[in-house]
């Protein structure tokens, strides 16, 4: 048996490098900020450094309040509505933004993005494909 996939969208990543990683913009309150972000099926919200709320003008704690497990330490999270672009895929979603706590790197969770992707990896090419679900 077999399935077929309709993939509307096809990026390169360099599979040397840890994670799937992808270049994305944010937008909110006219302003954007370019960035990268990894993708993270093991991640429930998509959270995105402090700082980058900051410079979006974004007041954090005024956001929807949550909290997520990473490493053993629960760290405090809100979230804020912005608009995501990787390539030409644009998307609005809500995204989390640490309380205090500084994080590693960008995470692209599942709430909100991978539910609403269909997501494809072929690791030893360094290609990453994306479909909207509906496209199916």
């Amino acid at each position: 048996m077999s399935w077929q996939i309709i993939y509307r969208h096809r990026y390169t990543v360099d599979p040397k490098q840890p994670g799937v990683t992808l270049p994305v913009a944010l937008f909110a309150n006219d302003r954007v900020e370019t960035t990268e972000a990894a993708i993270d099926t093991g991640s429930t919200l998509c959270v995105f450094k402090r700082e980058i709320a900051e410079w979006l003008d974004i007041a954090v704690e005024k956001g929807i309040e949550d909290h997520v497990n990473a490493m053993g330490t629960v760290i405090r999270v809100y979230g804020h509505e912005v608009r995501l672009v990787i390539g030409e895929m644009t998307m609005d979603l809500l995204v989390y933004f640490p309380a205090f706590q500084n994080i590693p790197r960008n995470l692209l969770g599942r709430q909100g993005f991978l539910q609403r992707m269909l997501f494809g990896l072929d690791d030893y090419e360094g290609v990453v494909y994306f479909g909207y679900h509906n496209d199916q």
